[in-house]
């Protein structure tokens, strides 16, 4: 019988979903463009603690606990948010080994080759994955990028009212004691994301503040091919 290689084979071999919901949970993936285990979280088709098991066991690798691990800012500017975001990785930082040096990076899903190579092509140095819960990784990405692509400066601190001045924590210009922020971005958002992903952010926008349907948008996109 031949290994599974992939995480859709590990969870078919596991048990935990038939082939036709993978294929299925795939292809949605494919279509919001994100990894699969994210996908198969997302619609609750199996728990992060299913996945990381059925991880740890197909790979050897032994479940990490990521609040007790230090994150290189080094590392991060190393690493795309929109590559760790849609694939559920963080990495960590870079240490030395026998053969050279290598990127620790926190994921979700080691057997994501795809991921791991595209990274290895960027740094130039090989990756070493590191078995995390997806869930943990969901809140660290959001948590250790925020800080790296904005920083609030302090301004000073308005004892008289000033016109102009926008304050920090509530009140308005004519509020004595506020407190204004210069916002300074550091690594933009929108910048590392590639186009069809910001398209499909608008769509799933528009479609959630009810502007248009899924079908209608699906109509159109008919439309364009004929």
């Amino acid at each position: 019988m031949t290994e599974p290689q992939d995480l859709a084979e590990v969870l078919i071999a596991a048990g935990l979903l038939d082939r036709a919901a993978v294929e299925g949970e795939e292809r949605a993936a494919r279509r919001v463009g994100i990894c699969l285990a994210a996908q198969l979280l997302s619609q609750s088709r199996i728990t992060a603690e299913a996945l990381q098991q059925a991880i740890a066991e197909k790979t050897g690798l032994k479940p990490a606990n990521l609040g007790q691990m230090a994150v290189d800012q080094d590392a991060l500017r190393e690493v795309a948010f929109d590559l760790a975001d849609r694939n559920l990785l963080l990495p960590l930082g870079f240490e030395p080994r026998a053969e050279g040096r290598v990127l620790r990076v926190a994921m979700a899903n080691p057997l994501d080759t795809g991921a791991i190579d595209e990274i290895e092509s960027t740094t130039g140095v090989k990756v070493e994955p590191v078995l995390v819960s997806a869930v943990e990784l969901q809140t660290a990405i959001d948590e250790h990028y925020r800080g790296l692509i904005t920083k609030l400066i302090p301004r000073g601190y308005a004892l008289e009212p000033q016109p102009g001045r926008r304050p920090l924590f509530g009140g308005d210009e004519n509020t004595p004691g506020s407190m204004e922020a210069l916002t300074v971005p550091r690594h933009r958002l929108e910048d590392e994301m590639a186009p069809d992903l910001k398209l499909r952010a608008l769509v799933d926008l528009l479609i959630r503040k009810g502007v248009l349907s899924e079908e209608e948008y699906l109509d159109e996109l008919k439309r364009f091919l004929r």
